[in-house]
């Protein structure tokens, strides 16, 4: 019944996935203008010293991707799709769910950028690299909003810099640059309002986890830690609640069939499907984990440092951290993102890319421990 719902979906015009992002968009923008005060004076918390060293680190990760990366297509078939998809957009034709597979959101951004600087595969890749950048902002101030520490905020956003992968990625067209974030963005709107019963606070927190499952299919598993926080704070279910929640679900339903058709009933035909079940007979998914560890605990992703530090840091807010909140959100979106990524990572790893928004956090925390507690220390 779902499938068949699903596969009808995809197999209507392209305007119907064009008009849905679009309203969504509209009313992300605007319910952010809605809100704009309680995010300024969430902002104004911040000292000017702690927004002179940001600038600083941005300044870095502007380098790192814009300069150092190396800028090319990596993703032979996707990449070029998303390009195209985005001038059919401008110039008419068929882009519909059946045609294109590939989620909606990066395409629709570029869009706007072709319309604006003209259509090249360089200004997407570009923009790719300056939205990876720009992404550390976002890191710094989801971290604040969920721990309440303003330097572990900034070294969460300088580790996040430095991630060899976010870095790697970062030079090409794909869609994981945008994704990650708007996934960050979505996370500090959904810390700083998720306890506020308002209206238009609730509007903004369902309209940019809309916009923000637009762009990959990995972005859809963040759907399920908010759903599980609504009926664990039951106070925050109410009509206008449900009402949201309805029309969320209605409104992302086109993308989210061109996701499920292309990801279950096409990407994994049978014969494919076949294969995936021997591999899975042979223990694939527990040799997935365990060298998923043993990279994430070594230094084969990333310096050895990175994951001393990192287990500090997870044993830190584990042991210590009293709030509830911060301990269900941290361990349920970690949890989930991996567990989406390991059937993947192995075969390409840029599906780590939005598991190390929630490691640079537990690497700065632990960063953050050693030092006080080496502090501490009389010599």
């Amino acid at each position: 019944m779902i499938t068949e719902t699903l596969l009808a979906i995809n197999t209507k015009p392209p305007v119907i996935s064009t008009l849905f992002i679009s309203i969504i968009c509209i009313v992300f923008i605007i319910s952010l203008f809605l809100n704009r005060e309680k995010i300024i004076n969430f902002v104004k918390k911040i000292k000017n010293k702690y927004w002179v060293i940001l600038l600083l680190i941005l300044l870095c990760s502007l380098f790192l991707r814009v300069y150092i990366a190396p800028h090319h297509h990596k993703m032979y078939m996707d990449e070029p799709m998303d390009l195209e998809q985005a001038k059919i957009m401008i110039e008419g034709g068929d882009y519909s769910q059946k045609t294109h597979t590939l989620s909606i959101g990066w395409p629709f951004i570029l869009q706007w950028l072709f319309i604006t600087f003209g259509i090249n595969n360089w200004i997407a890749i570009y923009a790719s690299s300056i939205i990876g950048a720009l992404t550390i902002v976002n890191v710094f101030l989801f971290t604040y909003a969920l721990l309440k520490n303003k330097q572990i905020a900034i070294l969460s956003a300088l580790i996040f810099t430095l991630i060899p992968i976010h870095i790697l990625w970062s030079g090409s067209a794909k869609s994981h640059m945008a994704a990650t974030f708007f996934a960050s963005f979505n996370l500090f709107i959904w810390v700083l309002f998720s306890e506020k019963k308002d209206f238009s606070s609730q509007v903004l927190i369902f309209s940019s986890l809309a916009f923000s499952v637009m762009f990959r299919p990995e972005n859809y598993v963040f759907i399920i830690p908010l759903l599980a926080y609504l009926l664990y704070k039951k106070r925050l279910l109410n009509k206008k609640t449900l009402f949201l929640l309805i029309i969320f679900i209605i409104i992302v339903l086109p993308n989210f069939s061109r996701v499920f058709v292309f990801q279950v009933l096409e990407h994994h035909s049978d014969a494919m499907s076949q294969n995936i079940y021997q591999e899975w007979k042979t223990g694939f998914l527990l040799k997935n984990t365990v060298n998923l560890i043993q990279n994430i605990f070594t230094n084969k992703i990333h310096p050895l440092l990175f994951s001393v530090f990192l287990i500090f840091g997870m044993l830190t807010i584990l042991n210590n951290h009293k709030n509830k909140k911060v301990m269900f959100f941290l361990i349920a979106n970690t949890v989930i993102i991996i567990l989406w990524a390991l059937p993947y990572y192995l075969y390409n790893n840029r599906f780590l890319i939005l598991p190390y928004l929630f490691l640079s956090i537990y690497t700065s925390s632990g960063i953050y421990f050693i030092s006080n507690k080496l502090s501490k220390i009389k010599i």
